[in-house]
């Protein structure tokens, strides 16, 4: 059945902050739907499009997209998951920032915000970013929302309508219980990714997957991180400038906190500042070292083609949850159980230091640490050369070399 009224609905897409092209616009409404629409591409950076509409109590200014705030009905559309500043996404974000000018998208991605604890997964009603934007689109609410939360299939598990608030609140409700899971304690070591493509497209969306899984590594810990980064940091916009400069994570936010004013893209690399700080933080990546490297990531990459490199922390290996971690990996990966795991110690001898007697033992995997004559292959590095030499069995008890 044909609606007369849907020659009057004009939908408007907002594409991050570039324009949708006509393929990506028939991808997301289907060809029928993208005919038969008036699709309109949102434009933050346009004076002419956004419109002045009022003030937060705490005075950050809201200009909204002008086709948005002349419409008969305003209606609202989008979906909810966990969200690494505003607490969870939909509800108001998809008008603000959504339809906002680029001023606006900046004040509420300012420095003090994102600086601050609440502004993080899974907070809401205390969230300082959530309250900003909600204080502005109550300026110009939506009549309606609809908003979804999916699976990992994209397949749709509940819908929310109603109210914009009320409605997204219970969505919220929901993502928690679906997306969200607790853990007992912290992890010396947590592996993640940007959930692939297209979301691993660079290092500057990556920050997400990272900044999950800062949640639940203890403070000092490692965080392993496979996103491709296809399309670099990228090249253009603020961020990459942002993440070269200086020597150390506290000079990317000494950079930040030095900008005459606050600019697009300092609020991601601000967030990876403050995590480089806390938590050792490597990529594997298809970028380039060096980039890499000059971002103040570690790079973590295969030796031999074809053969992936797995780091575990020591946390009594083949005892405790590294080597659970490892046997569930091979499990999943359908390698030999124990693969990785035969790296118990063999004694060496001991040695004087620092007014301690200290314990030296030696590791390698089983195929290597036979008998005797695998001793002559291991090596240490020359404390006057730097040079990796295998003198160390010279120095070895007898009975080690007996046995």
């Amino acid at each position: 059945m044909e609606l007369p009224i849907r020659a009057r609905v004009e939908a408007l897409v907002t594409p991050a902050l570039d324009s949708a092209t006509p393929a990506e616009i028939e991808a997301m409404f289907g060809p029928e739907m993208a005919r038969s629409l008036n699709i309109v591409n949102h434009d933050a950076f346009d004076p002419g499009q956004n419109v002045y509409i009022g003030q937060t109590p705490a005075g950050k200014r809201a200009l909204v997209n002008r086709r948005y705030l002349e419409a008969d009905k305003r209606i609202v559309v989008g979906f909810i998951e966990p969200h690494f500043f505003a607490g969870f996404s939909g509800g108001a974000k998809g008008v603000i920032p959504a339809l906002a000018s680029i001023d606006t998208i900046i004040s509420i991605h300012g420095f003090d915000l994102i600086a601050n604890p609440l502004s993080t997964w899974g907070t809401v009603e205390e969230n300082p970013i959530r309250c900003e934007l909600e204080a502005m689109v109550a300026h110009c609410p939506p009549e309606f929302m609809v908003n979804v939360t999916l699976n990992s299939d994209k397949a749709i598990t509940g819908m929310f309508v109603g109210d914009y608030i009320q409605a997204h609140r219970a969505g919220c409700r929901r993502s928690r219980e679906e997306a969200m899971q607790p853990v007992r304690s912290r992890f010396p070591l947590v592996i993640t990714s940007n959930s692939g493509f297209p979301l691993d497209q660079n290092l500057y969306q990556t920050i997400k997957g990272i900044s999950a899984a800062a949640r639940i590594t203890e403070p000092g810990g490692t965080i392993l991180v496979a996103s491709e980064c296809s399309d670099g940091l990228p090249d253009h916009g603020n961020f990459g400038p942002l993440m070269k400069q200086g020597r150390t994570p506290h000079d990317i936010l000494q950079g930040i906190v030095d900008l005459p004013e606050e600019i697009l893209d300092q609020w991601e690399a601000q967030v990876y500042a403050y995590l480089m700080k806390e938590y050792d933080i490597r990529l594997f990546s298809a970028m380039d070292a060096s980039t890499v490297r000059a971002c103040k990531l570690g790079v973590v990459g295969d030796r031999v083609p074809g053969v992936a490199t797995v780091v575990c922390a020591l946390d009594n290996l083949c005892k405790g949850s590294s080597g659970q971690a490892i046997q569930n990996a091979n499990l999943m990966l359908g390698v030999e159980e124990t693969a990785g795991l035969m790296l118990a110690p063999v004694y060496a001898n001991d040695f004087f230091m620092d007014g301690r007697i200290k314990r030296v033992n030696l590791r390698a995997d089983a195929p290597f640490r036979t008998g005797a004559e695998s001793l002559a292959n291991f090596y240490t590095p020359s404390p006057a050369t730097g040079q990796m030499i295998h003198e160390m069995c010279h120095a070895l008890p007898r009975k080690l070399h007996s046995r």
